[in-house]
This record gives structure tokens, C-alpha cells and sequence, in this order.
């Protein structure tokens, strides 16, 4: 009797290791099905709270979107519309993070889309026509209206030099109509084609482009230049406003001499630095990190502090971070690992309030926390296999 008892027990125990396997096999195949493709994946992550995560992708030319409420633990699928999609890109306001726009662009017919979602409805409505890709690239939803959306259009196809257009605009009724703002930008071989925008104070953006620096203090009727380039000997990669203080911001950089063309991977290898300034751009004081030169160097700031993801010239990945709003930084320890080739490494690092992080990279998202100056991994369930 007792042998038939555990014949019984072992038969369940069997049976209930293989649904658990099962479950979990599933539940990868379906990150695996949702997942961009390995060479044509974009991803764009934002942090409306401190916990929701938006996971933007492309697969096949169709986008895929995931969102996580609880910073990367779960993930909910969305239906996006039915539009090719070369490249997209989804936003959401810190004011409303139920609020999601997706704006997306076929290069094939040089047309782009802009979507508002309806979570009662869980549709996606269409609202506006973009006319050229780099709109998609630049398009910013206010942190504290959700109503209001910015983009730069910027059209100057390769195969006519004579056409050239270029205007900063803005909607103010959730992206159904839009206004030319730009004004006093008018230097075309500086302007603009990002945005960032003040968390604290929304009426302060700055657009920049690889070589210039310009702010409005009042969202948009006036644009004041704050660092022009003009030998065009540093590159701009990106820029970032402190939460706090709008007047201080970081640029992540590199200089032109540095960079060089590998024709084998069809890309241009640059080292990277990071600069600070306290004064909207007038003046800049690098940040010296270590005696390393860095590869790829990707930089977040919350209202808590700062933290850097750099990967030296080995290919040995440095993680910094700062208490005191960038003021200074120390390297940490961490248990993340370096994920492979050379177009797989992590290209965004974002941080949320209770210091938690991830890092995303063409084929995984990997998420953790700081604590006893160690970043900690404590979940890296997206990744294609």
C-alpha cells in the first residue's frame, strides 16, 4: 500500500513539474512572439511613475507595445493599428499615464501616423498626418498635460537639396490641430531635431540638435540660442534636464575626430563623455568618470540622483552614479552582464524614484536595484533567445 502511495505522489509531483515547465515555457514563447526583431528592433522606454513601463518595438514592420505597472515584472500586450511601421514610437504623460499616444512611419511611402489610445474603448483613433520620419523621433508629450504634444518636422529628402522645410509645432487639444513655433530658430545647418522637456516647469523645453542648444521659457512662443557648435566638432547624442532644476542640464557626447566607420557592422564607433551644465547651456564642466574611454555611454536622472551605464573600449561595462544631482559620481558595483555582440550591449538606462533600473538592449531588458552601492538584478525575463 505504501509503495502504491508513492507511486501516486511521484505520478503528481511529475505531473505538476511538467504544467509549471509548461507555463513557463509558454509564457516565454508569447515575450518571445511580442519581442522586436533582433536587427530591426527599436525600443523606447518611459516612466510616467515610478513603476509604469512602456516597451516599444518593431517586428516585421508591425510595432509591438508592452507596459508593465510594476517596473518590468509583468507585461501587458496592447493591439496596435494596422500600419507598417519602419520605425514608432510610443509617449505618455507623467500626468496621465492611462494616456497613450503612438506615432509611427512607413518609409516605404515617406507617410507617418499619430494615434491617441482609448482605454474604454481599446482602440487606437487616428489624429494626425506626419510628414517625414524625424517628427516621429521627436515627438514629446508634456510631463503635467497630457493634452499637450510637441514634434520638429524637418523635410530634406537626399534626392533634392532645393527642398528644405523645417518648423518646431505644437498642439494644445491632444494632437488633433498643431501651430508653428519655432520663430526665432532660423540657421539651417543648426536646427534642432529633439526635444526634452522640464518635468518640473513644462513651459521650459530645449531642442537641439547634434551641434546646438536652444530654450523657451514660455513652451514655445520664444526660443533662445544657448550653444551653437560651429567648427562642428562635438556631437551631441543626447540631453537631459534635472527634474529639480530645469537650469541644469547633461549632454552625452562625442567628439568628430573620435569616430570611425566599420564597414563589416555598417555603423560608426565614437568615444563617448558627458558634460554638466548649471546654467541652461551657456557653460559646461565635464564629468570625469575614470581614466577609461568609453564606447557607448547612456546617462538617466531622477529627483534622487544620476546614474551612467558606460562601456569602455574592452567592452567592460562601468555603472556611476551620483546622490547629489550630478555634482559628482562614483562607480559601482554590479551583478548585470555584458550580453554578447557588439550591436547587443544595452543602449538605454532609465531610473525611477525608488532607484530601481533597467537596461535594455537589442535582445533583452534586464531591471534591477541599488542598494549597498551594488546594482542588483532581481528580474531579466524579456529576452529573445
Amino acid at each position: 500500500m505504501k509503495k502504491l502511495k508513492h507511486f501516486l505522489l511521484l505520478i503528481i509531483n511529475l505531473s505538476l513539474c511538467m504544467s509549471l515547465d509548461a507555463n513557463t515555457t509558454s509564457r516565454n514563447q508569447s515575450y518571445n512572439e511580442y519581442r522586436g526583431d533582433t536587427k530591426e528592433e527599436i525600443i523606447h522606454l518611459d516612466t510616467p511613475d515610478s513603476y509604469t513601463v512602456l516597451l516599444d518595438s518593431v517586428k516585421e514592420d508591425k510595432s509591438i507595445l508592452l507596459k508593465s505597472n510594476n517596473f518590468g515584472e509583468s507585461w501587458t500586450y496592447f493591439k496596435m493599428p494596422n500600419f507598417n511601421a519602419e520605425y514608432s514610437r510610443t509617449i505618455a504623460s507623467k500626468a496621465n499615464p492611462e494616456k497613450l499616444y503612438f506615432a509611427a512611419y512607413d518609409d516605404s511611402d515617406e507617410d507617418g501616423k499619430l494615434f491617441s489610445y482609448d482605454k474604454d474603448r481599446k482602440y487606437w483613433e487616428e489624429l494626425h498626418s506626419f510628414e517625414n520620419f524625424n517628427a516621429i523621433n521627436s515627438i514629446q508629450v508634456d510631463p503635467l498635460n497630457e493634452q499637450v504634444l510637441y514634434y520638429i518636422s524637418l523635410y530634406a529628402p537626399y534626392y533634392d537639396d532645393t527642398v528644405y522645410d523645417f518648423s518646431i509645432r505644437k498642439s494644445a487639444d491632444g494632437g488633433k490641430s498643431w501651430t508653428n513655433i519655432e520663430n526665432e530658430i532660423s540657421d539651417t545647418k543648426y536646427e534642432p531635431n529633439k526635444l526634452v522637456i522640464s518635468k518640473s516647469n513644462s513651459d521650459i523645453l530645449y531642442s537641439y540638435s547634434p551641434f546646438s542648444i536652444f530654450k523657451t521659457e514660455n513652451g514655445g512662443q520664444n526660443w533662445m540660442k544657448m550653444f551653437l557648435d560651429r567648427p562642428k566638432e562635438k556631437v551631441i547624442h543626447s540631453l537631459h534636464i534635472n527634474p529639480k532644476n530645469p537650469e541644469q542640464i547633461f549632454q552625452v557626447y562625442s567628439d568628430r575626430q573620435s569616430c570611425s566607420y566599420h564597414y563589416s557592422y555598417d555603423y560608426y564607433e565614437c568615444k563617448y563623455s558627458i558634460k554638466k551644465s548649471d546654467d541652461s547651456g551657456k557653460n559646461w564642466d565635464e564629468i570625469s568618470l575614470s581614466e577609461n574611454t568609453f564606447d557607448h555611454i547612456s546617462f538617466d536622472i531622477n529627483s534622487n540622483g544620476a546614474v551612467i551605464f558606460a562601456l569602455d573600449d574592452n567592452r567592460i561595462p562601468h555603472y556611476y552614479i551620483s546622490t547629489n544631482e550630478g555634482q559628482s559620481f562614483k562607480e559601482i558595483k554590479s551583478e548585470f552582464k555584458y550580453f554578447g555582440t557588439l550591436s547587443d550591449y544595452p543602449k538605454i538606462i532609465k531610473i525611477n524614484e525608488a532607484n530601481d533600473i533597467i537596461l535594455a538592449g537589442t535582445n533583452s531588458l534586464d531591471i534591477g536595484k541599488i542598494y549597498n552601492d551594488t546594482l542588483h538584478v532581481y528580474s531579466s525575463e524579456i529576452r529573445n533567445q
